[in-house]
């Protein structure tokens, strides 16, 4: 089962971006398959000078593929595409993209507009895999044109599906791709996928697989899988807030300081996820 980690972005108190707090997160993960950028929302906190830094720092510290995250907006998208390229050197890069399409904006739940979002961005750089993320509410008509999307671009290798849509949804939108000529591999964007993972999709892109980790490598503890630990969001305002105050439970160096949007985490959020972690670490 290929497991994706979504990378978080240590912040400092003045919400700056915490370059050393990042080195010793990516010594924790220097084996294992990240996803740049990718925290939806954190992702949309940040300039674009400080993605290609985060990007850098990876890349210098990662000796093996990465798979950087596109969204579709926050920054001009050209713009962006064009500082990646610059990045690398060259348009043909050596690692994975997944490109963000959100088609809960009514202004772009059309394939000519989501057509354009893609052309943007694959007309500029090339990769082994492209991974195509639909953020938004599934229906018959999502499915109908993801499945034209996909047929248009043979670039693209994998579809990445959120943990929200049902299992029924997700069986038809496995069947919509039957004919396509090639094979398309299934992630699910949630750790819930661990549920269904033998079944349907390749693989998980695991918010909480980071807390695993690092569990594993300060108290080598090993569990079997992710879904025990997102009990971390029963009193949390967001899944990254959880995320961010497990972490600096476990490694202090890195805090657990969010950017608007994010609000602040309640007080008592420390205290009920510091009692499920001496719970698995006793």
């Amino acid at each position: 089962m290929n497991i994706l980690i979504p990378l978080i972005t240590p912040f400092n108190k003045n919400l700056q971006v915490d370059y050393k707090a990042l080195n010793i997160l990516l010594n924790y993960l220097e084996n294992r398959q990240i996803l740049v950028n990718s925290w939806i929302g954190e992702v949309y906190t940040l300039t674009l000078k400080e993605y290609i830094d985060i990007l850098s720092r990876v890349k210098n510290k990662i000796d093996k593929e990465v798979t950087i995250y596109i969204p579709s907006y926050k920054y001009r998208l050209d713009e962006l595409i064009d500082k990646i390229v610059e990045f690398y050197g060259k348009a043909e890069i050596n690692d994975n993209i997944m490109i963000e399409l959100d088609v809960s904006d009514w202004l772009c739940n059309n394939e000519l507009c989501l057509s354009r979002v893609l052309s943007k961005t694959l007309n500029k750089i090339t990769s082994t895999n492209v991974m195509l993320y639909v953020v938004g509410q599934y229906n018959a008509e999502i499915i109908e044109l993801l499945r034209g999307i996909v047929r248009v671009y043979p670039e693209i290798t994998h579809l990445v599906i959120d943990q929200s849509v049902s299992l029924p949804l997700l069986t038809r939108i496995i069947d919509s791709l039957d004919d396509i000529d090639r094979e398309i591999e299934l992630l699910i964007f949630g750790d819930y996928g661990f549920i269904i993972k033998n079944q349907l999709v390749h693989g998980i892109i695991s918010p909480f697989e980071l807390i695993r980790v690092l569990l594993n490598k300060k108290f080598n503890v090993d569990i079997n899988n992710t879904l025990f630990l997102t009990r971390m969001t029963s009193y949390s305002y967001s899944i990254i807030g959880a995320i961010k105050t497990a972490t600096n439970i476990i490694e202090p160096a890195i805090k657990e300081y969010l950017r608007p949007p994010f609000p602040t985490e309640f007080p008592g959020l420390r205290e009920h996820i510091t009692s499920i972690l001496n719970y698995l670490i006793k």
